[in-house]
């Protein structure tokens, strides 16, 4: 389980308690406070309160009141009741407003828009992988990645689909293989060494439970290769070439392989 479904959980458990998010109540949610208000639950609960002003989604505006605090009081149907009623009369979509189980519908949503709001709001770094990629002699590459990992988000092991003009590998990275250098900061224990062919194409796919940051560097390639990145939620991919070459071959191989294992990341996650 990953940061945000703690947080989820932890929202989860203020609906049943009497008041819903007040500051009392999140001291039994450590992982909020401390991602909010460093544990301080009062201040936690004022950065809440922040966070529910500004908010233009109707998804969290209901899981807000499901969870309740903030002027929604009594039971669960009470607050969702209340919620219908406001939101019809500033919206209203035909005569009568939303039913109490289409309220919960949107704060199933809006508990996980709310989660996420949440994280990102604490300056919590997201996860960050830098790509090297050194052109050493001929049309050998020299690749190293350095993954910044400083929190427990759910992430899947980075993938390296490499494509040239005369072969394919594909390189993943994973956790028990990498070595520590510093707080957060993983290498693999020897960089990896390919020699494809030109033109080429690099694709480093990264999935989780949020939207990693992944820079790549090119480093010692001649004046004459051509360099062009694109970049994707969870991924990025690098192409080296020379002009006149063709690169469409390489891509078009490179994004079948990228969206047979995109598929496969999704199925573990």
């Amino acid at each position: 389980m990953g940061i945000v479904e703690d947080v989820a959980d932890e929202l989860d458990t203020l609906i049943d308690r009497p008041g819903g998010i007040t500051a009392d109540n999140l001291v039994h949610c450590p992982t909020i406070s401390a991602l909010l208000a460093h544990g301080d639950a009062e201040q936690a609960y004022l950065v809440l309160d922040g966070i529910r002003r500004r908010n233009e989604s109707r998804d969290v505006a209901a899981a807000l009141a499901h969870v309740g605090g903030f002027g929604y009081a009594g039971n669960t149907e009470d607050r969702l009741n209340a919620f219908a009623s406001a939101h019809h009369e500033q919206r209203p979509r035909g005569p009568e407003p939303p039913s109490t189980r289409t309220v919960r519908r949107w704060s199933d949503s809006g508990r996980r828009i709310l989660a996420d709001t949440i994280v990102r709001a604490s300056g919590v770094e997201p996860p960050t992988l830098h790509l090297d990629v050194l052109n050493r002699e001929g049309t050998t590459l020299i690749v190293l990645p350095t993954i910044y990992h400083m929190h427990s988000y759910v992430m899947n092991d980075p993938l390296l689909i490499m494509v040239g003009a005369d072969s394919h590998a594909v390189q993943a990275f994973p956790s028990d293989d990498l070595e520590l250098l510093r707080e957060a900061m993983y290498q693999p224990k020897n960089a990896l060494e390919v020699d494809l062919g030109f033109p080429v194409h690099l694709q480093l796919i990264w999935h989780g439970e949020v939207r990693p940051v992944i820079v790549t560097r090119t480093i010692g390639f001649a004046a004459d290769i051509t360099q062009m990145s694109s970049m994707t939620a969870g991924a990025v991919g690098l192409v080296l070439y020379r002009e006149g070459q063709d690169i469409d071959t390489p891509a078009e191989v490179a994004a079948e392989l990228g969206r047979f294992y995109s598929e496969t990341a999704e199925d573990i996650m």
